[in-house]
């Protein structure tokens, strides 16, 4: 999953199988969801809260396809709109959304992510599944701020500018994160 689109795709993928609460990467390549919540009200509201936090009409169309009634599908179009009539907020050199924290980004490998739509990409998609990992493993909160932290700072900024390395720190670490919720 190299380009920007096979990404948006996972973070699709990820939307979904958070709206049909289930977690697992073999559920999301297999399109086997079993239903582990009691109730669909939950599921739908925490599906619209990650569509709401990536803020993409991409994970709006995602949660429409998964709720096309009620309340929050109402919500979910207004938001839809909302983007189409804003012009695109901190665009990265190739096009894609920028992380909220390219704004005053702190050394040169953040410099080089902001710059550069797939990294911008797989940023957002790392903060998906480092959010997921921390709501559905609150016994391993401190484990996955730890992994967090030491990946920050000894693995994705030892890559300094080099767009290879950090593609994959990023495919690793997404990967680590999503096995806190996968289990």
């Amino acid at each position: 999953m190299g380009s920007v689109p096979g990404k948006l795709l996972r973070v699709v993928c990820l939307i979904a199988a958070f709206s049909a609460g289930s977690f697992g990467p073999a559920a999301v390549i297999t399109g086997t969801w079993d239903s582990a919540r009691a109730d669909p009200a939950d599921a739908e509201k925490d599906a619209f809260e990650a569509a709401k936090e990536l803020g993409t009409v991409e994970a709006w169309d995602a949660f429409l396809s998964n709720y096309p009634t009620g309340f929050h599908a109402d919500l979910a179009r207004a938001y839809v709109k909302k983007l189409a009539a804003e012009p695109p907020s901190q665009p990265s050199a190739g096009g894609g959304e920028r992380p909220s924290w390219c704004a005053s980004p702190n050394n040169a490998t953040e410099r080089t992510i902001c710059g550069d739509a797939d990294l911008s990409s797989l940023d957002n998609v790392l903060n998906v599944a480092y959010r997921r990992a921390k709501h559905d493993s609150p016994n391993a909160l401190a484990d996955i701020e730890y992994v967090q932290k030491h990946w920050l700072l000894g693995q994705r900024n030892l890559c300094g500018t080099d767009a290879g390395c950090l593609r994959k720190r990023y495919d690793e670490q997404i990967e680590i994160l999503e096995g806190f919720y996968a289990n």
